[in-house]
């Protein structure tokens, strides 16, 4: 019999086996709880890092919407240069060819105006011709009065 009590009364050696089972438990038992804490304290942290990821992509889908807008206003763009620099080669060759008929025009109006000038002084030829006809055959037929 062994005299660990306090009162000195005997205790058996089973409770003793029984104390330090329950000195170990609680030792164990503390330990448990700090790594509960510590657990718990990452458990935290990790749902601050998923917050924090969740920001961090749905601010990366807003920036590939606002890429993908820019891309398609870009794509626009070229296609309208495109399209600004076919209409800008047609323009070129109608007013090419609006010069072209400028020209045309402007020999035409020439030829006409030409021609009715030679018009003009053939028929003033020719009214003077007859003119001076008709004075002959009246100094004729005055002279055989």
């Amino acid at each position: 019999m062994t005299s660990d009590s306090p009162q000195g009364t005997a205790v058996p050696p089973n409770q003793t086996l029984i104390e330090r089972s329950l000195i170990e438990m609680r030792s164990d038992m503390g330990e448990m709880r700090i790594g509960l804490q510590q657990i718990a304290e990452a458990v935290t942290r990790l749902a601050v890092v998923e917050e924090r990821h969740k920001s961090l992509e749905a601010g990366i889908n807003r920036i590939e919407d606002r890429v993908e807008k820019i891309d398609d206003r870009q794509r626009v763009a070229e296609i309208t240069r495109d399209i600004v620099v076919a209409m800008s080669g047609r323009l070129a060759a109608v007013e090419g060819k609006a010069e072209l008929n400028q020209l045309d025009q402007a020999k035409f109006e020439a030829t006409i105006k030409g021609i009715t000038g030679t018009m003009k002084f053939m028929w003033a030829a020719f009214g003077g011709g007859v003119g001076f006809m008709a004075l002959q055959l009246f100094n004729v037929i005055k002279a055989a009065a």
